[in-house]
């Protein structure tokens, strides 16, 4: 159940956001958050891939949240756009926990 949340949340951050930021996934929900506003960041359909434009120095945190009634590993390589993997660091989210990711890459 683990590798299955994993893999989900991060195919997600991967396709950056093939729904609004609001709706992403079947396990977990991840938004992206412009820190000076704090609205949500619209993704946006290019060559067939999801992407979510920012401004260069700007902040984003991330925020997670779980919609099963079981824990989930999450891991936020957005930039290397690499699978999720078992060695790799992340975050676990309690059934139902909510978390928000301040310092990530």
């Amino acid at each position: 159940m683990l590798r299955k949340a994993a893999s989900g949340v991060c195919v997600a951050l991967a396709l950056m956001f093939a729904l609004p930021a609001h709706a992403i996934g079947n396990l977990v929900d991840v938004q992206v958050i412009d820190r000076s506003t704090g609205e949500a960041l619209a993704p946006i359909l290019h060559d067939g891939e999801w992407w979510i434009a920012g401004r260069p120095g700007a902040r984003y945190p991330v925020v997670l949240a779980n919609r099963i009634g079981a824990r989930t590993l999450n891991v936020l390589n957005a930039i290397a756009g690499d699978t999720a993997a078992w060695k790799q660091r992340g975050y676990v989210l309690d059934p139902y926990g909510r978390m928000q990711v301040a310092n990530w890459r």
